[in-house]
């Protein structure tokens, strides 16, 4: 099993960039559960003396394009920020498709199960990860076909109505909750009600509270995701002071 000593430079890295993904379809592998793989990234963290850790949470095809990744493109960006390492539990959890390889360029990689990867090697592994994700795709739609031929409906549609109103309910709850914690954070420094939404922006993410996209995704805020969250917030003390 890989150790810390397999890093080059191993006592002289601070800061770890820890990213943990499961895609729909897997999330029921318990070796690569969320649980699973946040257990193992924080244990071998913890054997580098005083290193910090911040931990990226994707729920996420990793097949799909890169650019449309914004849990991977914040954990890349942090490691070219902070000059961090970049820790996966193996490669395929990064990313099963080939554009990701310019993105990684000056970021450093360990894998839990295949080491610090250096760029020729980690082409070698996307490029068997995207292999994999090849062969499975392939599977699911031959079998798809298979079905469809036979007559059989795809999916369970007689839950599809309960499905979309949960979630629409969970959409909602979220976006309260968003809502409420603008709030208490105005109420506790109101100073912060008159920056721009761009300043507001880049003070909430320096504080550590992002926008959570869906159950377990949260990304920087931006001027433009933060403007509606900011008006209700504002709407709801200033009805507190009538």
């Amino acid at each position: 099993m890989n150790t810390i000593t397999d890093i080059p430079g191993h006592a002289r890295i601070k800061h770890f960039i820890g990213l943990i993904r499961v895609s729909t379809r897997r999330q029921a592998d318990e070796n690569l559960s969320l649980e699973v793989q946040e257990q193992r990234i924080r244990s071998f963290v913890e054997n580098t003396p005083n290193a910090t850790l911040n931990l990226h949470i994707e729920t996420q095809s990793a097949s799909k394009l890169s650019a449309r990744r914004s849990v991977l493109k914040a954990a890349l960006e942090e490691a070219r920020t902070t000059k961090g390492t970049l820790v996966v539990v193996r490669i395929d959890r990064l990313s099963r498709n080939m554009d990701v390889l310019p993105l990684l360029k000056g970021v450093r990689i360990y894998s839990l199960d295949q080491g610090f990867v250096a760029p020729k090697r980690l082409k070698e592994l996307v490029a068997e990860a995207h292999r994999e994700s090849k062969v499975i795709s392939d599977a699911a739609r031959i079998s798809a076909a298979e079905r469809r031929a036979k007559g059989q409906l795809l999916g369970n549609r007689s839950t599809l109505h309960i499905a979309q109103r949960n979630g629409c309910v969970r959409n909602k709850a979220r976006a309260d909750n968003k809502v409420q914690r603008l709030v208490d954070i105005f109420r506790t420094n109101s100073r912060l009600q008159s920056l721009t939404h761009r300043e507001l922006s880049l003070t909430l993410n320096s504080m550590g509270f992002f926008n959570q996209v869906n159950g377990s995704e949260t990304v920087p805020w931006t001027k433009g995701s933060i403007r509606a969250p900011r008006a209700k917030a504002m709407k709801i003390l200033m009805s507190a002071q009538i």
